[in-house]
């Protein structure tokens, strides 16, 4: 496979880590790659974007302290990667 061709489970990481801190620009390139040749990722973006925003804006679930801290520790589990 190609380098700069990434996997779908890849790009999936990818994507949910773009939601929580920014890419690295060669990160940022091989999604970018991977976006415009993957239909589905394209759409697990825009679901997961949504799904993202809906949970925001839910005050009851999770509480803002508990989803501030679960952001955190995701931080923390992709930092680790």
């Amino acid at each position: 496979m190609d380098k700069a061709m990434i996997s779908c489970e890849c790009a999936g990481q990818l994507i949910e880590k773009k939601q929580e801190m920014k890419l690295s620009l060669a990160d940022r390139m091989k999604l970018k790659f991977h976006l415009m040749m993957c239909s589905i990722c394209r759409t697990f973006e825009k679901q997961s974007k949504l799904l993202g925003e809906w949970l925001e804006q839910q005050s009851e679930f999770p509480s803002r302290k508990a989803l501030d801290k679960l952001k955190q520790k995701i931080k923390e589990q992709l930092d680790d990667e």
